[in-house]
């Protein structure tokens, strides 16, 4: 039974909510930093309402930028008139002696409940609708809300999405099921269908390895590439643990080993185990079966697509950042320009494509209770080249062995080598298997993408140096800066030796 709230008149009057929220928008929606936006960018905003079923309104903030590009941002909101523990507050607004706040409604379990008491009885909200069934489980159903929680913290690492998770029971006449969601919801910058995106490839993937998909909420007013706009998915919950803390704990466990003279062979081969069993499972199927769906017939990325114009915009993007923050100067931004320039040329351009991660890190991968291993945030795949994924967590390596403190530093740089070598090697002897297509000339590709990866951070870390409050800040992240430059410039020695063997 959905679960109703009363009102102030006022706020059942489409026109005069609609001027409320538009009045009250920098103050209670507007978030520059999980936007990445900043006031002076915005040139101005429209309001449009997805569903208003007033104490509930789903509405679509479309953002005009100075440059003329338009980002879209999505909020649920409740009105109430008392909080219940948890509960994330826009704003409030007094209306006839009536305090009322304005509740996001992911955070609260009255929304909740209206929405999958909604989605199980197949009802429109306006606009809105389901595609899916929660819980297989259609018709008349009591949804009960036990825990609901925003997945992270503030100043933790922002992220262009927002996680919940949702436990309770749902009850019908003939049953009675206990359910652990993850709520997605898609704050998609750019672009816009990330929620799309992410649905097409939880479809491609083996079950094995994606968590379980009880279907998304749409907007069926708004259509992107002809299909429904997608703003929120519901998985199951995946228990289990991060492969990145594992190797991170391992490492920083054979770190601390080294110190006190013990060679920790067994963390040795848990860690080698950890890494061979994740490019098996995970990385090399994610490519296998993406490229059996989208690029058989192995065609290349090319000037119009989509990556292609990544590439080489990110490129300039982070040498114009470290240029101005004074780390490189003219001549040398120039110098790296071309050499990339020359890497596509000589060594991406011919290589087969294959849909990729995009942003592939050790921690969106999981190892379940069960032991098996599961991939997620999907949404920014693309097609691309598989050694853009496979060098992104050989980076990560050697983030992780310049990061953990240790005596031996050299011992730790030549660890890290050795396990990227085995990722490598790992992925190298599944692509020969089935012969992959997408797989030619890995290594070289790995040099180009290795570069690019440490070129990325020391130009995403040089701001927060900068801007960091504090020496010990300061000094942590001018030490990911330097470090990161190290290894552009290491890799970039290599890279060069081989573009010479090239032409």
């Amino acid at each position: 039974m959905l679960c109703v709230l009363s009102v102030p008149a006022p706020l059942r009057d489409r026109e005069f909510v609609l001027r409320l929220f538009r009045e009250n928008w920098e103050r209670w929606f507007f978030d520059p930093r999980r936007w990445r936006l900043a006031p002076e960018g915005i040139k101005g905003i429209d309001i449009q309402f997805f569903n208003f079923s007033p104490p509930q309104y789903d509405l679509m903030t479309l953002v005009t930028l100075q440059t003329g590009q338009t980002l879209c941002f999505y909020e649920a909101i409740l009105a109430k008139t008392e909080l219940t523990q948890g509960e994330a507050v826009h704003g409030n607004v007094q209306i006839k002696n009536s305090n009322i706040y304005l509740v996001n409604g992911y955070t609260s379990p009255t929304y909740m409940k209206n929405l999958f008491e909604a989605w199980c009885q197949t009802k429109m909200l306006g606009s809105l609708g389901f595609i899916g069934h929660l819980l297989q489980i259609e018709g008349k159903t009591n949804i009960e809300i036990e825990n609901l929680r925003l997945l992270g913290k503030p100043g933790q690492e922002v992220t262009t999405n927002y996680l919940y998770r949702c436990g309770g029971w749902a009850e019908t006449l003939k049953k009675r099921i206990k359910f652990d969601i993850v709520i997605k919801r898609f704050l998609p910058r750019t672009p816009l269908e990330r929620g799309n995106r992410e649905l097409a490839m939880l479809k491609v993937l083996p079950k094995e390895i994606v968590p379980r998909v009880h279907g998304a909420l749409i907007n069926r007013a708004f259509k992107v590439n002809g299909e429904n706009l997608v703003l929120v998915l519901f998985m199951d919950y995946v228990q289990g643990v991060e492969v990145g803390k594992q190797i991170w704990d391992l490492m920083e466990e054979i770190s601390l080993g080294k110190k006190g003279g013990k060679e920790a062979e067994q963390k040795l081969s848990d860690l080698s185990l950890t890494i061979k069993n994740t490019v098996d499972n995970v990385v090399f199927p994610f490519h296998q079966y993406s490229f059996k769906a989208w690029h058989s017939k192995a065609l290349t990325v090319r000037p119009k697509d989509e990556y292609y114009k990544w590439y080489f915009r990110e490129v300039e993007q982070n040498l114009t950042t470290l240029k101005t923050i004074g780390i490189v100067n003219t001549a040398e931004k120039i110098r790296l320009s071309k050499i990339f320039k020359r890497a596509w040329k000589h060594l991406l351009k011919d290589i087969k494509a294959t849909e990729i991660h995009g942003d592939l890190m050790w921690r969106q991968i999981m190892q379940t209770r069960e032991g098996k291993y599961v991939i997620l945030d999907l949404d920014q795949h693309v097609k691309g080249h598989a050694a853009k994924d496979i060098a992104d967590l050989c980076a990560a390596n050697r983030f992780i062995a310049e990061d953990l403190p240790s005596r031996d530093k050299d011992y730790m740089r030549s660890l890290a080598e050795r396990f990227n070598n085995l990722i490598i090697e790992t992925y190298r002897k599944s692509a020969a298997k089935v012969g992959a297509a997408w797989s030619g000339n890995l290594e070289a590709a790995m040099l180009v993408y290795l570069a690019y990866r440490h070129l990325h951070d020391a130009a995403y870390y040089a701001p927060a140096w900068r801007q960091a409050v504090g020496p010990k800040l300061r000094s942590r992240y001018r030490r990911y800066v330097d470090f990161s430059m190290e290894w552009l410039d290491k890799s970039l020695k290599l890279l060069e030796e081989t573009l010479e063997g090239a032409g």
